[in-house]
């Protein structure tokens, strides 16, 4: 019987759903935990404000606070990456990281399934790219 428990705690999984908005991006976990932050990405501009702010990048209203340090983003527009420059496509993978360490705790699943929401009216390659984004970290 001890073998049959062992082996549903290496499958466990946690679900969860996305939303990435404009503005604001939510997720919601199957553990009850919800989360949401402001949808900005900052990197250190420099080795100096990598020191003074102590993160190599910074999220929300963090990143909002140490603005003048950092090289903001704001990745999302209408719920979609924003086209133009490879770092938008990397600030959303790393908004999505970020949202999805906040509901998971240390060790408690091995596989991560995620719904995201994305408006009706986005084009095919756009929901392409995030869902390439998203595989990264989950299944979709």
């Amino acid at each position: 019987m001890a073998k049959k428990s062992t082996a549903k705690t290496a499958d466990k999984k946690l679900l969860v759903g996305i939303d990435l908005g404009t503005s604001r991006s939510a997720i919601s976990a199957d553990n009850g935990k919800k989360k949401w932050v402001e949808s900005y990405v900052g990197w250190p501009r420099d080795f100096i404000a990598r020191k003074v702010v102590g993160k190599p990048m910074l999220f929300g209203e963090e990143a909002v606070k140490h603005r003048l340090s950092l090289d903001m983003y704001r990745p999302l527009k209408n719920g979609v990456i924003k086209e133009g420059t490879a770092r938008d496509e990397e600030a959303v993978k790393e908004l999505i990281h970020h949202l999805i360490t906040l509901v998971q705790e240390a060790k408690e699943a091995n596989k991560i399934r995620a719904v995201v929401g994305v408006p009706a009216e986005s084009f095919k390659v756009s929901k392409v790219a995030l869902k390439k984004a998203v595989a990264e970290f989950a299944e979709s």
